[in-house]
């Protein structure tokens, strides 16, 4: 609903943080890994669903965001909220490049140096907003007594 109705009416777009992405960071940092896949395939095709473009590209591009994230993640149990950041950052920035390349015709995806800002600024945005985010959401997490489930030494 924040992404999707408040931020896009009160925020531009070179400013407004990517919140499908803050939730796949948070989802796929704190979820088992056989379950970050899923969620992170599901975030894409929730916004899929209310973005204009193609079906079936977010949730592309999330799903390759998710398996890095994955592939970057240590198992610990309790991490910081400020160490969602980076993760933030990068997942925001890639997604929004491939998106850009993939659905813009010409040499270099029709970027242009406003384009190149606009895509910094919103990857900014997104991962300034992830630590906050993150915190809140872990707080929610533990007050609903969902936990993580540890299989180490199993993928």
């Amino acid at each position: 609903m924040l992404a999707t109705v408040v931020l896009p009416l009160s925020v531009s777009a070179a400013y407004r943080p990517d919140m499908f992405v803050v939730a796949l960071v948070f989802l796929a940092l704190r979820t088992t890994r056989r379950n970050a896949l899923a969620i992170c395939w599901l975030t894409g095709l929730v916004a899929d669903v209310v973005s204009a473009g193609p079906l079936g590209l977010y949730a592309l591009l999330y799903l390759a965001a998710g398996m890095v994230i994955l592939r970057l993640r240590t198992e610990t149990e309790r991490r910081p909220a400020v160490s969602y950041v980076p993760y933030a950052f990068g997942a925001a920035l890639a997604t929004r490049i491939l998106y850009r390349f993939i659905t813009s015709p010409g040499l270099l995806g029709g970027f242009s140096g406003r384009h190149g800002i606009i895509l910094l600024t919103s990857a900014v945005a997104t991962a300034v907003a992830m630590a906050p985010c993150a915190w809140l959401l872990a707080r929610l997490d533990k007050r609903l007594g969902i936990r993580r489930e540890y299989h180490f030494g199993s993928a």
